[in-house]
């Protein structure tokens, strides 16, 4: 039996909350040079942003926090911030997205509930807000176990969504492991990876 966890930080946009002094502290530990350092944060530090519908433009604002997405830097400066989280399961990190499996023969494992309350105490420490409605929870099991035997991920108080199909990487996966949901979404896109 496994479980999987996913963690979508892009949908709460996570490049824009980016602390620039735990930003600092990143570039420090990882022994970023200080000239590097100096450079990125001069680029960070008072950003004016304003947005334009049509004809019509908003008062600019400066910025305080975040990094731009279409800079070379921003990506690289989020992936600094998000490169100490880490969980004692297997895990893959793409970008802003992270998926934590565990496999288990145990109903009552807690693998992947002691990767959420890390990953909570990680997101209060740098300054990120986890999307519990993008979290879902998928259990893959080949014996007969009822799915409410199981207790549900809790993240915050909450419990996340239980799901039968998730998307990774733009790949449909089904808690049967079958390519069947995968390429009807994909046939409707008209798309077939």
């Amino acid at each position: 039996m496994s479980k999987n966890i996913k963690y979508h930080g892009h949908r709460l946009k996570a490049f824009n909350v980016i602390n620039h002094n735990i930003l600092l502290n990143k570039f420090i530990s990882n022994n970023i040079p200080e000239h590097v350092i100096v450079w990125s944060l001069d680029f960070l530090n008072a950003r004016n942003q304003f947005v334009k519908i049509g004809n019509s433009v908003s008062n600019t604002m400066v910025v305080g926090a975040g990094t731009p997405q279409g800079t070379v830097s921003g990506p690289n400066d989020f992936k600094l911030v998000i490169n100490d989280l880490t969980f004692n399961t297997c895990y893959a990190k793409y970008v802003d997205d992270t998926t934590v499996l565990s496999v288990s023969k145990d109903v009552n494992d807690i693998t992947l509930q002691t990767a959420a309350d890390h990953l909570v105490h990680w997101a209060q420490n740098n300054g990120m807000m986890i999307n519990t409605n993008n979290t879902k929870e998928s259990i893959i099991c080949f014996k007969k176990v009822n799915a409410e035997d199981i207790l549900p991920l809790c993240i915050n108080g909450n419990n996340t969504d239980r799901v039968t199909t998730f998307k990774l990487l733009g790949v449909f996966v089904s808690s049967d492991l079958s390519w069947n949901y995968h390429v009807k979404k994909s046939r409707k896109a008209n798309v077939l990876y």
